[in-house]
């Protein structure tokens, strides 16, 4: 046809329309042809790579804030259970307490709270675990606070007794459920809590002794004197017996753990 030229790469005349095509590939010689067949190929691979990279990119970014939502919500869940558990051991106390008595408590469903504890024992435990690791890292935070012996010797002495007077309910499950048979099935992780929260009390405890400020003593002797009679005080107090006044109680004893563990100058 007259001013139509046959592009000579391609093999198919700039005026061809699509319903000839087949007619004139038959004309297009075989190795034109794979060519433009294979760079076609390549051209559709390009996109597709390009949009499931895109794809795997955009699932990359997303994917981990939902899994992390997710794993908060669940957590946050866990410990509305745990609220609710130690919540109705107290009122009720732990042997007549049922496991419906905590779901309807924390709001949960069945399917929910047997996903995150198969059984009341289960419960107790994780209640246990809870408590004592709350009440650890407490002290450790206000601990680690002080740069001089005695200030630090006080503020456990402090923390302890404040701690108990305001989480009432959970130092009384504390005190009360310790040699259970509930809690006896986590004594490997109980045993692990405390080596770690020991480990950073020595922390602590090491360069004071070290500059003559602390008297150097085995640790269980060191908690002993410093804990030991907060223990005792809490402990009359959780069982009914009227204190002194929490300030003052504080500073007596505050006072007793320092001159049993300061350096002898």
């Amino acid at each position: 046809m007259e001013g139509e030229k046959l592009n000579k790469r391609e093999g198919v005349s700039s005026g061809t329309c699509f319903s000839c095509l087949y007619g004139q590939v038959k004309a297009v010689p075989s190795n034109v042809l794979g060519y433009h067949m294979l760079s076609y190929l390549r051209q559709q691979m390009h996109r597709t790579i390009s949009l499931d990279r895109n794809i795997i990119l955009e699932y990359n970014s997303i994917m981990p804030k939902k899994i992390a939502i997710r794993h908060r919500k669940s957590e946050q869940r866990q410990e509305e259970i745990i609220e609710a558990a130690l919540a109705c051991f107290s009122e009720f106390g732990f042997a007549r307490t049922t496991m419906e008595d905590i779901r309807r408590r924390s709001g949960a469903s069945n399917g929910s709270i047997y996903h995150h504890f198969t059984s009341k024992e289960a419960l107790a435990a994780a209640v246990y675990l809870d408590g004592l690791a709350e009440y650890q890292k407490g002290l450790l935070a206000e601990l680690e606070r002080h740069k001089r012996a005695q200030a630090g010797i006080h503020s456990i002495v402090s923390y302890h007794l404040r701690w108990v007077t305001d989480h009432r309910h959970w130092a009384r499950y504390l005190w009360e459920m310790r040699h259970t048979e509930s809690v006896a099935g986590v004594e490997t992780a109980i045993a692990e809590q405390n080596r770690q929260f020991v480990k950073r009390v020595l922390r602590w405890i090491q360069p004071r002794v070290e500059v003559g400020e602390l008297r150097r003593l085995p640790i269980d002797l060191f908690i002993s004197l410093v804990i030991g009679p907060c223990q005792e005080y809490t402990r009359a107090w959780l069982g009914g017996y009227e204190p002194m006044e929490l300030h003052a109680a504080i500073k007596e004893l505050g006072r007793a753990a320092w001159l049993g563990v300061r350096a002898e100058r």
